[in-house]
């Protein structure tokens, strides 16, 4: 039987440089996007108040301790487009004093370790049901760290699409456009399947300034990993 596809060994360093180039990100960072569904987004990986539960409910636990007041889980909870201007300055100042503290800032890590994990564990979902023709962009570091990078921004739930994908199916998103590849798979047409999503359909500018910034950030990739 043939050995299963691992993760390459330098998979989480490179994942976690790639997403700081792509999210714009460093540690601490409170970033309010006022675009989009976003909430208010921190640390090396932007992870969004939205989507990360747990983290509102470790932040707010350690809000209570640091007697700060208000009711911060729910402004937590709030995407920032629906927020009022006091409440986005509010939230900027709430969260700054928290990642302040050590509390805060260890959950945070806590938190960043954790996605980078579910993350690693999708990818090696993916790269076990890649066909022959993906098998080599599957294996290697680089198109290990691309498969991370669209599951941070697009999430680890849904993934049947580009599991299709990977097994050498066309795929229809719901922008009407499809996505393939022609052995072997690439870079390139792995951005082909991000470009047709709605998100990158709709927001081309921002797709490929996320693409190059990944590209700046993983120009130093060990040739042949």
């Amino acid at each position: 039987m043939a050995n299963k596809p691992e993760l390459h060994p330098l998979f989480v360093r490179w994942l976690e440089r790639a997403l700081e180039a792509a999210e714009g990100a460093r540690p601490g960072l409170v970033a309010l996007p006022a675009n989009g569904n976003s909430g208010a987004s921190l640390g090396r990986l932007q992870l969004d108040l939205v989507q990360q539960a747990d983290l509102r409910r470790d932040l707010a636990r350690t809000a209570r301790r640091a007697l700060i007041p208000g009711d911060v889980a729910g402004l937590l909870a709030k995407r920032v487009r629906t927020m009022t201007p006091a409440e986005r300055i509010d939230a900027r100042r709430v969260l700054e004093r928290l990642l302040e503290r050590p509390a805060g800032a260890a959950w945070l890590a806590r938190h960043e370790r954790a996605m980078a994990v579910r993350v690693g564990l999708t990818v090696r979902r993916l790269i076990e049901a890649a066909s022959p023709g993906a098998a080599e962009f599957a294996a290697s570091l680089r198109g290990q760290v691309e498969l991370g990078c669209h599951l941070h921004q697009f999430g680890t739930d849904s993934i049947d699409m580009l599991a299709a994908f990977l097994a050498g199916r066309r795929v229809t998103f719901n922008s009407g456009r499809t996505a393939g590849f022609n052995a072997p798979l690439d870079v390139e047409q792995f951005r082909g399947f991000r470009r047709a999503t709605q998100w990158g359909y709709e927001n081309p500018r921002a797709n490929e300034s996320r693409h190059m910034r990944v590209d700046l950030a993983l120009r130093d990739v060990p040739r042949g990993a």
